[in-house]
């Protein structure tokens, strides 16, 4: 959070400073201003969420650059702080829309109310933001043909991992609340596709964070970055060309980040055959087709005896890539068939007897508050997605999505009942992502609302 101080006298701004270090706002970055068009300087060159503005100022007076400062600054919270009781003052100060005259001297509870007031605001305001991101990304990645406009550029960043049907995002990375930046994960066969979206108080920052996230985690995976859009046919196109890029982590060093403002490879014809039979032994590898790792390693094999001396590079480092995927050691081209027969008589050795149905049930319930994904819980226990919500549907009557949409409401509705916990609260407790989505999910389910079934409800013997 930033704030402005403008006032004339020194000691009010320094009283006002020492308020807030007593207050432990340690996040917030203060800005001063001595005059009307420094303030104006300010506004124009910070983004400010809180401005204290005096109006006995030299050079212009509060009112006056308030007035142009709304202009540049429509989001921010204007406070007047005068020492002049003036009605005139106050109606004026009213009409330009200030959150409040206050009398000087400004004291320290007056200060903790205006924080309360700014910081509950701008949380708002990032919820209601990040709820119509998520909506956004999701109507992409469901291939919707209808145009989507997003209120913010997004940058999108592939991270992609040594078996792509089980993407890993960093517990780490998840978990981190970062408020230059809001990311938002979505699994996909390819590995880990991340939205990221500046916040309007740090524009230009997206670049040097996937840099830094990049040079954190290239150890274990590669990254490639897209360039930004604002809606969905742009979309498209760039995650073409995402994907073809990452067609190049079979043959092309880690510790790298490719992206738009920068050189990729250049993906040969023998090199993209042979990275399509890697990505499909990968694939095969991943859900236990013994029958279809092998002919894909077989292809893998002869593809590789098709590149020349000139992709000596791409040669090592796709065999040391395999080395790592298959626990492999002394892995080389001359022995790379004995060896993926070998990884193939392993597979057959683990594959999975039968589906676990009380194991998996059970899992889901002890993690139904948990981000569960039909790509996830597959790979858990082995089995393709396709055949895992095949088997899910035959044992349950429904699929993995419906199961863990009836648990989580089921859940909800015992919270509703049986606590006093807020809407918010108890989306969060029953693993929704927002709270507006919970009420969306309860309403289709239930044909009222949450607020609703509380009011209906509470008090009676009806329990689900």
């Amino acid at each position: 959070m930033k704030i402005l101080i403008a006032d004339d006298e020194s000691l009010i701004r320094q009283s006002i400073l020492m308020f807030l270090k007593d207050l432990g706002v340690e996040q917030a970055e203060v800005v001063e201003a001595a005059n009307g068009l420094s303030m104006l300087d300010a506004v124009k060159s910070n983004h400010i969420d809180l401005a204290l503005v005096d109006i006995r100022m030299p050079s212009m007076d509060g009112l006056e650059a308030i007035r142009h400062a709304r202009e540049l600054a429509p989001r921010t919270d204007f406070y007047v702080l005068s020492g002049f009781d003036d009605f005139k003052y106050a109606q004026e100060a009213i009409r330009l829309g200030v959150r409040d005259y206050i009398l000087k001297p400004l004291t320290r509870n007056q200060l903790e109310q205006i924080l309360e007031h700014t910081i509950a605001g701008l949380e708002k305001q990032k919820t209601k933001l990040l709820q119509n991101l998520t909506l956004c990304t999701m109507a992409l990645l469901s291939s919707s043909e209808e145009m989507i406009p997003f209120p913010q550029t997004c940058y999108p960043l592939l991270i992609t991992d040594d078996v792509p049907a089980c993407p890993f995002l960093p517990l780490e990375l998840s978990e981190k609340d970062n408020s230059k930046v809001m990311i938002l994960p979505y699994t996909q066969p390819e590995g880990t596709l991340l939205f990221l979206f500046e916040t309007p108080e740090y524009p230009g920052c997206v670049s040097g964070y996937i840099k830094e996230m990049a040079e954190q985690y290239s150890a274990c995976h590669t990254f490639f970055e897209g360039k930004g859009f604002s809606d969905s046919f742009s979309w498209k196109q760039e995650w073409q060309r995402i994907q073809s890029l990452a067609a190049c982590r079979f043959v092309f060093k880690r510790q790298t980040l490719y992206g738009s403002n920068r050189k990729a490879p250049e993906l040969t014809p023998e090199l993209a055959k042979l990275c399509r039979h890697c990505e499909s032994c990968l694939k095969a590898s991943a859900v236990n087709d013994h029958a279809s790792f092998l002919l894909s390693s077989q292809a893998m094999v002869q593809a590789l005896d098709e590149i020349t001396a000139q992709n000596s590079s791409a040669v090592s480092h796709l065999l040391s890539f395999l080395e790592r995927a298959y626990h492999l050691e002394h892995l080389n081209k001359d022995n790379l068939s004995k060896k993926m027969k070998q990884v193939g008589l392993s597979m057959l050795q683990t594959m999975p007897k039968d589906f676990r149905s009380d194991e998996i049930l059970q899992y889901i319930e002890e993690h139904y508050t948990e981000d569960l994904s039909l790509t996830g819980i597959s790979a858990l226990y082995g089995f393709s997605p396709n055949y895992f919500s095949s088997l899910f549907k035959k044992k349950t009557g429904c699929n993995f999505v419906q199961y863990l949409t009836r648990l989580r409401i089921s859940k909800s509705k015992r919270l509703l009942l049986q606590t006093h916990m807020t809407i918010q609260q108890i989306s969060a407790a029953t693993g929704y992502y927002s709270a507006s989505f919970f009420i969306r999910s309860f309403k289709k389910a239930e044909g009222m609302t949450p607020l609703d079934y509380r009011k209906e409800y509470m008090g009676k013997e009806h329990m689900d």
